[in-house]
């Protein structure tokens, strides 16, 4: 992909996971997101017309809202169920927040590069 694209801070690059990535504009017709490729430093990808986000909602199967463990549920490799966590969560691209001990979790559990080739939630190894 060529060019220079626009985007606003902050941007999707080296270290930063949560930031932004530039969206649909001429010579980008789908807009991009932050994705860490086998470099190993984070930067923007391009959406092709396979990999759009859709709009599509779901209702979440647990309600986090104003709990003091974080207002997201989140899965957890191997849990029977979601546990809440605080925004940044841990999920695809994003190094992000993994729900720690609260009603029903035993265990913390940590961000990680899960078997699919993504960032996941999985519990911490006991020493």
């Amino acid at each position: 992909l060529k060019g220079a694209f626009c985007v606003n801070e902050p941007v999707c690059v080296k270290q930063v996971s949560t930031g932004k990535c530039p969206a649909p504009q001429d010579g980008l017709q789908f807009g991009s997101f932050c994705d860490l490729p086998p470099t190993g430093v984070y930067g923007c990808r391009p959406y092709t017309a396979d990999n759009v986000p859709t709009t599509v909602t779901y209702e979440a199967p647990l309600d986090c809202s104003n709990n003091p463990a974080g207002d997201t549920p989140v899965s957890i490799v191997s849990a029977n169920q979601d546990f809440c966590a605080p925004e940044p969560v841990c999920s695809g691209t994003i190094f992000g927040s993994c729900p720690n001990i609260q009603d029903g979790l035993t265990q913390d559990s940590e961000c990680m590069v899960i078997d699919t080739g993504v960032y996941g939630c999985v519990f911490m190894a006991s020493t």
